[in-house]
């Protein structure tokens, strides 16, 4: 069988070789390097999951903590209110409600002028919304609603 062979193919074939196991070395490494990336990225995912899954049932936690908290002060604001509803002042003669305008106003019924005015003698002076001194005298509505039902009006 004639086959020719050159001579100078040997060195060249040779290097090609070198060449290519460096390159398939170099993928090798390159690959491996793919494969690591991977297998941490796979291993952070899992990491992240677990803390979003953790994350998510301390929130719904907290939610569900603060709901019951909110409903608490509600609670405790209603009633507060209510107390508060207690002790509104009004007026014992007009029934005007207590505020800034009527304070210290003039009452259209405690009108009656008082003897102590007049001059009629006496050491007692009128205090602030004693009847006679034209004054509001303000006092807790419930008071109020009391001596009403007691009195039969």
């Amino acid at each position: 069988v004639g086959m020719e062979i050159n001579p100078y193919d040997l060195p060249r074939d040779h290097d090609e070789s070198h060449k290519l196991r460096r390159e398939y070395a170099g993928a090798r490494k390159i690959i491996q390097v793919k494969d690591e990336m991977i297998e941490y990225l796979l291993q952070e995912r899992e990491r992240l999951l677990r803390a979003h899954a953790d994350a998510s049932h301390q929130a719904a936690n907290l939610n569900s903590a603060a709901q019951h908290e909110m409903k608490q002060w509600v609670r405790l604001t209603d009633k507060f209110a209510q107390e508060l509803d207690q002790f509104q002042l009004a007026c014992r003669y007009c029934k005007a409600p207590l505020s800034r305008s009527s304070v210290n106003t003039y009452c259209p019924y405690n009108r009656k002028i008082h003897q102590n005015l007049r001059g009629g003698g006496g050491s007692d002076f009128l205090q602030h919304g004693d009847e006679g001194s034209g004054l509001h005298r303000f006092e807790p509505t419930h008071r109020r609603a009391s001596s009403r039902s007691k009195d039969g009006i």
